[in-house]
């Protein structure tokens, strides 16, 4: 047979419809095109362009692939890396791949579900911890705008155990192993624009053949960038990459040791450990990193709560290490994302979605209305969002309406005026003024008129005073056990033996066994490595309330105080705290509480802090509703309240739980 055969590639590329580039190539000539007015890839504005690549063998299509594709550059300057010449910050998180009812099995539409949460909720980065994703995940990322660090599937973490982590990090017959995993990766890739940096591996200790893995990576594909946060000192690195480094510490490495040490762009590739009630501390980190330009963010751990779905009747739960009977395991450890594995946000995404909120608003000044506003984004002005505001009163809206946004350019800020026409306020009442900025438009991931950003403003905070009417005469008795004091349809029954009291109305009871003093809550995961010890250590287990002294007290004014002295301790502790008790009961029915409480006894022995100091009560179970003013209206702590705000707020018992 003679003859020969001639096999060429047809290029297409187009956008909106526009064809921009449209060539026939033989097969082993590149395509290299100059396109005018490219409109450059970004998480915020993922622009993408298709590409169509025919196979011609004698002017017969014999294969069509189809790709979409975008343009975005990738450089380092100095300390910082840039993204299409600017220097992004990571918002981002660590995700495993996991399902509550597939396990590590998750289809196109789970992760774009995901994605578009995480979208809403401000995050901008994925870090396919620890280990490449399926090949859909990387179309979305490119369509809905997330940067990604793509890690090849390399962990070593059980050699820590040994006496050499670097066991096989360093031994020359695993290069081979090791470079194979990250040609792998890379090449099945390489195609995708929301792939900034390349990563190495997780957890592996370093060596010579990781020095190989980025060799191969700079040659075969010198766009992007190499992560690798086991290489200490950023040999081979691009980004000096640190996990949980500690904002203040005496004597583990803090975030001010990293500005001192490197002079590479740095990045926490993991941080802000969500397990239980974490994370902790988010305001402060984006504080520091939007501080320093070298600090260029971070992947919170992680994003699941790795529950396995469990059902029992008509009730589903979740269950975790040691559940199934198995040793050993790691118990909850896996519950430590933030959304759980029904998927629901918690109240760590809320926190999260505020602390990263694309444009910050301070007041200058409450009473011109005078607020600056800060455009924290990379590309996009405020152009493509709205302004709008709500007032509240008492947590009810009372008024909405929209406001003019002026142009502010990425990084920069303006001051505005709200000229907001206010009602008269009533002095009893919480004044809130709640400014969003929205969506202007619908994107792939939202709505038009989803609220990115939130700044709550408190107008009016009333003092909180009683007043008490003098309604019915007191009176009280008096016995060996008892006193006893009524007024109309209220009675107070104290008990002298165990200094407690209950409340009652017309017959109801109001509260039941009160008041004790508590020293304790319920325990956290930060905890856990912790609490056991400590409330056996100091007997904490074994504490309780002894009744000293009980006095009833007539008031000139018609009322009427109990003072009763307690001792809260152990017997064979040594240590102990006195406390005073002082109820005033007024004629009204209701009563004002004082504690005033004494360390005693050996103090050497006690511990130096205590869980909590307060006091605790039981109400009848038919009180299911709950009103209250203070922050909320979701669960916050100290470190962890940005979402939050002081308000009037109401819910259920049922509701203040996570169930």
């Amino acid at each position: 047979m003679t003859g020969s055969v001639s096999s060429e590639i047809h290029y297409e590329l187009t956008k909106d419809g526009a064809t921009l580039v449209d060539q026939t190539l033989p097969a082993d000539v590149s395509l290299d095109a100059t396109i005018d007015n490219i409109q450059a890839w970004s998480a915020e504005a993922p622009h993408l362009y298709d590409l169509t690549m025919t196979v011609l063998q004698d002017d017969q299509p014999l294969e069509v692939v189809r790709q979409r594709v975008g343009f975005r550059q990738i450089e380092l300057n100095g300390k910082t890396f840039l993204v299409n010449g600017q220097a992004i910050k990571f918002k981002g998180v660590n995700m495993h791949d996991y399902s509550a009812t597939k396990g590590r099995v998750m289809s196109e539409a789970d992760f774009k579900k995901n994605i578009i949460l995480m979208k809403r909720h401000n995050i901008n980065a994925i870090r396919t911890s620890h280990y490449p994703k399926a090949p859909y995940f990387y179309d979305l990322c490119d369509e809905l705008g997330m940067y990604v660090i793509d890690e090849t599937d390399l962990e070593c973490h059980g050699f820590e155990l040994t006496e050499r982590y670097d066991w096989i990090t360093d031994d020359p017959r695993w290069k081979t192993a090791y470079v194979d995993r990250m040609r792998r990766t890379l090449q099945r890739d390489k195609n995708h624009p929301s792939i900034i940096m390349w990563s190495l591996g997780n957890e592996s200790a370093f060596g010579d053949n990781f020095r190989a893995m980025a060799a191969y990576c700079k040659a075969e594909d010198p766009t992007r960038l190499v992560h690798y946060e086991g290489d200490f000192e950023a040999e081979v690195s691009d980004v000096y990459s640190t996990m949980y480094t500690w904002l203040e510490h005496d004597t583990k490495m803090t975030m001010a040791d990293v500005l001192q040490k490197t002079q590479k762009p740095h990045i926490l590739c993991e941080y802000a450990h969500s397990m239980g009630n974490g994370p902790g501390n988010l305001k402060e980190y984006q504080d520091l990193f939007y501080g320093h330009k070298q600090l260029q963010g971070g992947f919170i751990w992680e994003w699941f709560d790795q529950g396995v779905a469990t059902k029992e009747g008509d009730q589903t739960y979740y269950r975790y290490g040691g559940d199934f009977g198995d040793q050993p395991n790691n118990g909850n450890f896996c519950i430590d994302g933030l959304i759980h594995p029904d998927g629901n946000p918690s109240t760590a995404l809320t926190e999260v979605k505020k602390t990263f909120e694309p444009f910050q608003i301070a007041v200058r000044d409450l009473a011109t209305q005078t607020i600056t506003i800060t455009n924290r984004l990379d590309f996009l002005s405020s152009d493509q969002f709205s302004f709008a505001y709500e007032l509240e009163a008492d947590g009810q809206t009372v008024a909405k309406g929209k406001l003019d946004l002026p142009t502010i350019q990425p990084g920069t800020a303006k001051t505005v005026k709200l000229g907001i026409q206010l009602p008269k306020f009533n002095a009893e009442t919480i004044y809130n003024l709640h400014l969003l900025i929205e969506l202007k438009e619908a994107t792939a991931w939202a709505d038009a008129g989803t609220v990115l950003s939130q700044s709550v403003i408190n107008l009016q905070r009333p003092k909180f005073q009683v007043a008490h009417q003098q309604t019915t005469a007191l009176q009280a008795t008096e016995d060996n056990t008892t006193i006893t004091v009524t007024g109309g349809d209220y009675e107070y029954r104290f008990d002298k033996i165990k200094g407690t009291f209950s409340l009652s109305h017309a017959g109801s009871d109001l509260i039941r066994d009160g008041i004790k003093m508590n020293f304790w809550r319920a325990p956290i995961d930060n905890d856990m490595y912790l609490l056991d010890d400590y409330y056996n250590k100091y007997f904490l287990n074994l504490w309780h309330e002894s009744t000293r002294e009980v006095h009833l007290q007539p008031q000139t004014n018609g009322n009427y105080v109990v003072s009763l002295t307690k001792q809260v301790g152990t017997t064979n502790s040594g240590w102990y705290y006195m406390i005073q008790q002082q109820y005033t009961i007024h004629q009204d029915g209701s009563f004002d509480l004082d504690v005033v409480g004494k360390a005693s006894g050996k103090r050497d022995m006690a511990p130096e802090m205590l869980a909590r100091i307060g006091v605790k009560m039981t109400l009848p179970k038919a009180y299911q509703q709950v009103s209250y003013d203070g922050l909320g209206p979701t669960e916050n702590y100290r470190d962890s309240h940005q979402a939050a705000y002081y308000s009037h707020f109401t819910s259920s018992v049922d509701d203040l739980f996570v169930t």
